[in-house]
């Protein structure tokens, strides 16, 4: 697996995740993260935030999405 496919699988982990916690479909996920710039922020900090367990992921796109909505 190459780096790109990587960060992109944390990136549909890190939606899986926060759709789950969050009770929304996959649908309304993605758009959220296109729409607030989730999946670039996740895409340019992997190198840090995919040492963070699930939970504090979905706490840290959480807090990132108060700041941008």
């Amino acid at each position: 697996m190459n780096e790109e496919q990587t960060i992109s699988g944390f990136v549909v982990f890190c939606l899986e995740a926060y759709k789950r916690v969050q009770g929304l479909s996959g649908e309304e996920a993605a758009a959220l993260f296109v729409r607030h710039g989730v999946t670039d922020y996740l895409r340019d900090g992997f190198d840090v935030l995919h040492t963070l367990g699930e939970q504090a992921l979905v706490e840290d796109i959480s807090k990132y999405l108060e700041c941008r909505t």
